[in-house]
């Protein structure tokens, strides 16, 4: 039986997951903790890896899949396969990256996080689904898992400055798992470009869209989510 790992976004408890665990219990299923005062992606990957086992699928969310993708080229023996959902090599915009949140948007972001972090978080859950036909049902499923707690502060500032400096387009030819990307078209975060270079990318790599979707496709439908975990995982 294939373990799968499960990796949260950024602001999230492992809980988050509960719903989608449900519908496959017949699985070995694993949620590290992903509070951590890691300073870079690196050096998060390497403890994270520690938690999983060899071979493992992994699913991974958002922030989640930059960890993902670290984790499948340096440890690619934990690494049997990946599903990314709203994922990117490169959160942030550069000169020569287009599909990412502008440099001084984010900033700002960090700013009022640090100032009101809590109000902060439900207007980053806001943007998460905006766009989703299913917000109505998807905004209430995902708020109870935020990170609302101050013991939670540090890693999500530490979260908050990997997702600054992470860019890990030079490493995605190294990366030699099969790899399922899912991806809403109306994702307000991370455009649909950046899934349409991570698709080209990651050689033999499967690319999902999903129409009328934001940056949680499929997240109000777990039952659906779990068959193309299924489908991923054989």
């Amino acid at each position: 039986m294939k373990s799968i790992v499960f990796l949260s976004g950024w602001g999230y408890e492992p809980s988050l997951w509960q719903a989608l665990a449900g519908e496959l219990s017949d699985h070995s299923l694993y949620t590290p903790s992903l509070s951590t005062g890691a300073s870079d992606i690196d050096t998060w990957a390497d403890l994270v890896a520690a938690e999983v086992p060899a071979r493992s699928m992994i699913v991974a969310w958002s922030l989640g899949t930059l960890l993902a993708l670290c984790l499948a080229q340096r440890h690619p023996g934990r690494v049997g396969s990946v599903l990314l959902v709203g994922a990117t090599p490169c959160f942030v915009a550069k000169d020569d990256w287009a599909h990412g949140l502008d440099p001084q948007v984010f900033a700002t972001f960090q700013e009022n996080f640090t100032r009101d972090p809590f109000r902060t978080l439900r207007r980053f859950l806001a943007l998460q689904v905006l766009g989703d036909s299913a917000r109505s049902t998807l905004q209430p499923m995902l708020e109870p898992h935020l990170r609302t707690d101050h013991a939670s502060l540090p890693g999500l500032a530490s979260g908050l400055r990997i997702l600054a400096s992470t860019d890990l387009r030079d490493r995605l030819p190294s990366v030699q798992v099969p790899c399922t990307l899912l991806h809403g078209k109306n994702d307000a975060l991370i455009p649909i470009g950046a899934a349409d270079y991570l698709h080209q990318a990651l050689g033999g790599s499967r690319l999902i869209t999903v129409d009328c979707a934001g940056h949680a496709p499929l997240f109000a439908s777990p039952d659906r989510l779990a068959r193309l975990v299924r489908e991923c995982s054989t």
